[in-house]
């Protein structure tokens, strides 16, 4: 499963009052950093075009824009969004990512610990989870 679908899948599971109220909120918190700020640096990261020297990086983008010339006339056109990063930046970032999905880990692993030790939860969880298909 990719972080994305188990991002989701937490989601679910704390909102779905499956989750011990003393680390719902720190949980939602660390979600929320993940999915809605991390994933999409790390997507640009991944997906972008890059040119590297020792000391910095270049990353951009290039995407279609639609502008206005003039009053009902559209014109599209590409533009390219560039950034520039030091390696510093970079590893920070690779850090900061790895702590966060440590954290993360850290969380799955507790509940389930959690889950295991009450016993017939899981079987409800496992039913929700994956329905039978027959």
């Amino acid at each position: 499963m990719d972080i994305r679908n188990r991002v989701a899948f937490a989601k679910v599971l704390l909102h779905g009052g499956m989750v011990p109220s003393e680390i719902s909120e720190p949980l939602e918190t660390l979600l929320n950093q993940i999915d809605n700020d991390m994933r999409l640096e790390r997507n640009r990261m991944v997906h972008d075009e890059w040119l590297i020297s020792e000391q910095w990086a270049m990353r951009s983008q290039i995407r279609p824009k639609i502008i206005k010339t003039q009053s009902r006339t559209r014109e599209l056109t590409m533009t390219t969004d560039k950034r520039y990063e030091t390696i510093e930046e970079l590893e920070e970032f690779n850090t900061t990512l790895d702590n966060a999905l440590a954290e993360l880990m850290q969380f799955i692993d507790a509940l389930e610990a959690e889950w295991l030790r009450r016993g017939p939860r899981i079987a409800v969880l496992q039913q929700a989870a994956w329905p039978n298909k027959s």
